[in-house]
């Protein structure tokens, strides 16, 4: 009897062969011992032949002719009356036999009753190893089930963010490994692919900095897993810069702020950071990335892993500064990957992108979707942002300065004033959490949360400095808000210099003359009206609202402006 012993220690495996597949073979074959030894009795005692004259069957019997049928029952009944006969003359043996005949009988039904036992034991085993396994299914079943719907779950309270699909650079050099063992020294080794990134952050991308080659190769995988990622740029090496205590004048743009020395006090940014210029020297203690091999490992496709090569497309080398050879730029052609030498050019084949191709087809069936249910709704139209305008999402000190560069820009490049959309959200007694800064191109996202001062100081004092130059009387540019003045009181609670005003002051003219009762609220349209009708008033609390040292434009001055996420703008 064959048994599969799985997951059992060696002294259960003896057990079981002792007790159990023996116990059961064992009383199977007590029962046949027991019956050879009744039809022996049964047959010293002549109530059936002997054994060693085995009858003949059924079908032999029925193909004798009559005569051998008769001469064979015949010879068979003699044999059984000289059996009894003999039996008769010995009185003793004949008792004994017939005793003996009965304690077989009997051991013979314990025989077939403990067979019977052990097929039932074996029977309700087997039954109970089929019960556990399709139960270890079942719960296998539920379980896979749970992790579906929680997954679901998930996806309903944190729904996937797809502003962020394709929006990620990832920079790989050498320059970043010293910043990334020193996050809060900003002199120093640094890189010319600084300039790269502070450029590809104006233009509204999300940069990551990688300095080693385990974190770039990690860092792509996941954001290519995610669909984060727009594209790699390998290349940039260490380049020697000025060090704090340096005492000697430079020309060109620091590394830090990336404005001019004119316009540095000293070594110190505009916005307080400590700049930094190239110098003449070598740079020491900063590991050297191999770019090329670092790209090809990026274009390999590896079996047995889940990993995917990034597409060629999506992958570009900064050779200007990464000391290329004419070889390996040669190889890099032929695997058509980018190779560019200035950053103009990088710059407008990351712009260049497009989206992934799984992305391009949601994108597709959610412009259907969108359609069906414009049909649906009877043509009703619904506020939704221009597909120029960009969402930049502003959570640290770097982010908050490539905005407001963003903004001043706009200002020197633009005719017409500039209006800034101003609106912070929160809920009572929570401090703010969001505060949206919009123009016409970009709405800026800034996390309040990382904002606070226990949180991040730098992205603190950027947001500061942010705000400060935006409500000044100095400020060029003009912020528009509704029912601001709670938001305000909030805001000067979290950045104190802020100057709080006695009340929100509208301004003549600050919106378009084609937006300005589209933007207003019914309740505040009279309003409006009468600001509109008279011209001196409104030049007084102008000048009112430059005394206080805040200009906005407060389209409504009492009402439910940031708690609720603006409900009843």
């Amino acid at each position: 009897q064959k048994q599969h012993l799985h997951g059992i220690s060696r002294q259960e495996a003896v057990t079981y062969m002792l007790e159990g597949a023996v116990a059961r073979s064992e009383a199977s074959g007590n029962v046949a011992a027991i019956e050879a030894a009744l039809d022996k009795t049964e047959a010293d005692l002549g109530l059936r032949y002997p054994i060693s004259a085995a009858p003949p069957t059924a079908s032999h019997l029925a193909s004798m002719d009559p005569q051998e049928r008769q001469s064979y029952e015949e010879s068979a009944a003699m044999l059984l009356r000289e059996t009894s006969s003999s039996l008769e003359e010995d009185p003793w043996r004949k008792g004994a036999l017939e005793a003996e005949l009965k304690e077989l009988q009997a051991a013979r039904g314990l025989g077939v009753k403990q067979r019977e036992l052990f097929d039932a034991l074996y029977d309700l085993d087997e039954e109970l190893d089929a019960a556990t396994h399709a139960s270890a299914h079942r719960m296998a079943q539920i379980q896979q089930k749970i992790v579906i719907i929680q997954k679901q779950i998930a996806e309903i309270e944190t729904p996937r963010d797809d502003s962020f699909d394709n929006h990620t650079v990832l920079l790989a050099s050498s320059a970043f490994a010293q910043t990334h063992a020193d996050p809060t020294a900003l002199g120093g080794e640094t890189a010319a692919v600084h300039h790269l990134a502070g450029k590809l952050e104006e233009m509204g991308f999300t940069v990551r900095r990688c300095g080693a080659w385990e974190e770039v190769v990690e860092r792509t995988q996941q954001l290519q897993a995610s669909g984060h990622l727009r594209c790699v740029i390998a290349g940039g090496e260490a380049m020697c810069c000025c060090k704090r205590g340096c005492s000697r004048s430079h020309s060109g743009k620091c590394v830090v702020c990336g404005q001019h020395w004119d316009n540095h006090s000293g070594h110190n940014c505009p916005d307080g950071r400590l700049g930094s210029w190239v110098i003449d020297g070598s740079h020491d203690g900063v590991k050297s990335i191999d770019y090329f091999k670092l790209i090809m490992t990026l274009l390999e496709e590896k079996e047995g892993s889940d990993d995917k090569p990034v597409p060629k497309s999506r992958i570009a080398m900064y050779a200007k500064i990464s000391g290329l050879d004419e070889e390996k730029r040669l190889a890099l052609w032929k695997t058509d990957v980018v190779v560019a030498d200035e950053k103009d050019v990088l710059l407008e084949w990351v712009e260049a992108q497009q989206p992934w191709p799984h992305q391009q087809a949601k994108r597709g069936e959610e412009e259907e979707e969108r359609e069906e249910e414009g049909e649906k709704e009877g043509g009703r139209e619904f506020l939704q942002l221009p597909a120029h305008v960009t969402i930049s999402w502003i959570g640290d000190a770097m982010s908050v300065h490539a905005f407001r560069q963003r903004l001043e820009r706009l200002v020197a490049e633009g005719s017409e004033r500039v209006v800034v959309g101003i609106d912070t959200e929160w809920r009572h007694p929570r401090p703010s959490s969001l505060l949206q800064l919009a123009v016409h191109n970009e709405v800026g996202l800034v996390d309040m949360l990382r904002a606070a001062p226990a949180a991040d100081k730098p992205m603190h004092l950027a947001v500061q400095g942010l705000l400060t130059w935006l409500l000044s009387p100095a400020s060029p540019l003009t912020c528009a808000a509704y029912s601001f003045k709670e938001d305000l009181r909030r805001l000067a609670l979290l950045f104190p210099p802020l100057r709080l005003p006695s009340h929100p002051t509208p301004l003549p003219n600050a919106l378009p003359p084609a937006d300005q009762h589209a933007r207003v609220q019914p309740e505040a349209q009279d309003q409006h009206a009468r600001v509109q009708s008279d011209s001196e008033e409104q030049h007084a609390r102008v000048h009112s609202a430059a005394n206080t040292g805040v200009q906005f434009e407060d389209c409504a001055e009492m009402g439910g402006g940031g708690e609720g996420g603006g409900r009843g703008r």
